[in-house]
């Protein structure tokens, strides 16, 4: 007999909202922390850049005066990997988590697979894919699509026998982790043999001990699942107040 989650209570769900000033608090703190452990490790270290150092590439770089060109078709090519993994992941690992749903049997073959898949995106498949395919832009959205697609099924299949507001905060989450999962996918594939996007810059520019170029273009490739993420859980937010 399948065993249903009670709904949690009232108070429960009230301690686990989020309070936007406790978090603009939070990452007030956290910035403040980073950029001073980030202006000790520039003091004590001859290759961490300063904030002026990363400033001043960072200036280059929108201003295509870089060696490496401009930031802007940088983050272009990564985007253009990463949209259509988004999508085509997003679909399959959509019907993959509503399959998983349907009977005990389909959750215990989708969730393991989903569970190796996810890891494979990073170990395994873009090596064998650079060896026997080479890493082509259309090869690179492979790992990305299978990361996105399995975080996406696991976080659909685990949602089924929550209620309300618990099972869509459990989708929203999944669709975050599959974002940042499959961002960060890209960003190791693109580190493998491309050469355009954020990542196979900063790799680039690391290997000429330019570090002032890597922490700029990294801090770029950072922000990008940062603001897909705050996209995410405002559209979560506003879907959940419209259904009150």
């Amino acid at each position: 007999m399948q065993t249903q989650l009670a709904p949690m209570p009232p108070s429960t769900r009230r301690h686990n909202e989020i309070n936007p000033v406790v978090t603009i608090a939070g990452a007030a703190i956290a910035f403040v922390i980073i950029n001073v452990a980030w202006a000790i490790a520039a003091a004590v270290s001859d290759f961490a850049p300063s904030h002026l150092e990363v400033l001043s590439a960072f200036s280059d770089l929108l201003g295509d005066e870089s060696r490496y060109g401009s930031l802007f078709p940088m983050i272009g090519s990564s985007l253009e990997r990463f949209v259509p993994a988004l999508v085509i992941g997003g679909i399959v690992g959509g019907a993959a988590g509503l399959v998983s749903t349907s009977s005990s049997i389909a959750r215990a073959i989708v969730d393991p697979l989903a569970s190796v898949l996810r890891i494979a995106a990073f170990i395994g498949l873009p090596q064998v894919l650079l060896v026997t395919r080479g890493l082509s832009s259309s090869v690179q959205i492979v790992p990305t699509t299978v990361a996105v697609a399995a975080t996406l099924a696991l976080a659909i299949g685990r949602a089924k026998g929550s209620e309300g507001s618990e099972g869509s905060a459990i989708v929203t989450n999944g669709i975050r982790t599959a974002l940042a999962i499959g961002w960060g996918a890209l960003m190791f594939t693109e580190t493998l043999g491309s050469r355009d996007g954020l990542a196979a810059t900063a790799f680039e520019s690391r290997a000429l001990l330019q570090t002032d170029v890597m922490v700029a273009v990294s801090l770029v490739a950072i922000a990008i699942p940062l603001i897909l993420d705050q996209i995410v859980r405002i559209g979560a937010r506003l879907i959940v107040d419209n259904q009150r």
